[in-house]
């Protein structure tokens, strides 16, 4: 028992310092415009990515197999 409060202590010990450098230097203040501005750039960047990564738009991709020729008459009709 001695020895795992032993080995306990001293990994506390060893463990303390960089805890405390840890809490010693504060995070910056920064303003609300700042915070706004990171978290509007952050989801930007998110969505921009997202969109280069899909791939281009298939005129009839939201027409199932069984009704394309219903689909190709619908989108016939409306380009004209």
């Amino acid at each position: 028992m001695r020895v795992i409060i032993r080995m306990f202590a001293v990994a506390l010990l060893l463990y303390t310092p960089s805890v405390i450098a840890q809490v010693a230097t504060p995070a910056e203040a920064r303003t609300v415009s700042q915070v706004v501005d990171f978290w509007v750039t952050n989801i930007e960047r998110l969505i921009v990515s997202a969109a280069d990564a899909m791939p281009e738009r298939n005129t009839r991709s939201h027409c199932p197999m069984v009704s394309l020729r219903v689909c190709e008459l619908l989108q016939s009709k409306s380009n004209t």
